[in-house]
């Protein structure tokens, strides 16, 4: 799926956010915007570049 201009917005914060080491972000977005595929693209780039994306507890 194709992201939405906001959300690669949405996307290049939050990974300038990891680049900072801030590991825990929040992405508040309203019912239906999509927050779902912009968590999909950030694994997607994670596994592309061969690291793990795990799921934290």
């Amino acid at each position: 799926m194709q992201l939405r201009p906001y959300q690669n917005d949405q996307l290049h914060l939050l990974r300038q956010g990891i680049a900072a080491k801030q590991y825990v972000q929040m992405l508040m977005s309203p019912t239906g915007s999509g927050k779902t595929e912009v968590a999909k693209a950030i694994i997607a780039g994670s596994q592309a570049k061969g690291r793990r994306s795990p799921p934290r507890n």
